[in-house]
């Protein structure tokens, strides 16, 4: 028995879209978009194909989420893009604002206050480190040499659990 049900979903991924190159029964279309000074028009027109970008903040807005979330998530977007980095609120800071910054050096999250200066969980990426034992330093080498904006969520997440077993073994 073959089962010919048809099943429509929206996906950011463009790892997945990348699917309808291989799967024969999957195919990719979008819906046209406008994009002028940061504004997106969504026109009503849908090719084939997948899009050539993510518009989740901007759907959220025409989908109603509030105007303070949809804010706040522009802000973190432009910062990712800008910096690689996120700013975080709260904790042990006393409310105030702190840039978490993974350091592929010493392997950690660090962070920086909103004036610069150092937080109270940011790395000292300048002190002298404990030297790190060959299996750490082989994952440290394989992790500056990945590209994650290019890896596929799905192999990221085998690449880490390897990770994990190489050390875990070591």
């Amino acid at each position: 028995m073959t089962v010919r049900a048809k099943t429509l979903f929206a996906t950011h991924y463009h790892e997945l879209t990348s699917l309808g190159e291989s799967l024969p029964t999957v195919q990719n279309v979008h819906v046209a978009g406008d994009e002028r000074d940061g504004d997106v028009t969504f026109m009503r027109t849908v090719r084939d194909g997948p899009t050539n970008r993510s518009y989740g903040v901007h759907v959220a807005d025409l989908a109603g989420v509030p105007e303070p979330v949809v804010d706040r998530s522009r802000e973190v977007l432009d910062r990712l893009r800008e910096d690689k980095a996120i700013e975080v609120r709260g904790g042990d800071s006393g409310g105030e604002t702190t840039q978490a910054v993974f350091d592929l050096a010493s392997g950690q999250f660090g962070g920086a206050s909103a004036d610069g200066g150092s937080g109270p969980d940011a790395s000292d990426a300048g002190s002298a480190a404990d030297p790190l034992d060959p299996a750490s330093e082989a994952v440290l080498e394989e992790l500056r040499d990945l590209d994650v904006n290019e890896t596929p969520p799905v192999e990221l997440l085998a690449k880490v659990q390897g990770w994990q077993d190489d050390l875990d073994d070591s």
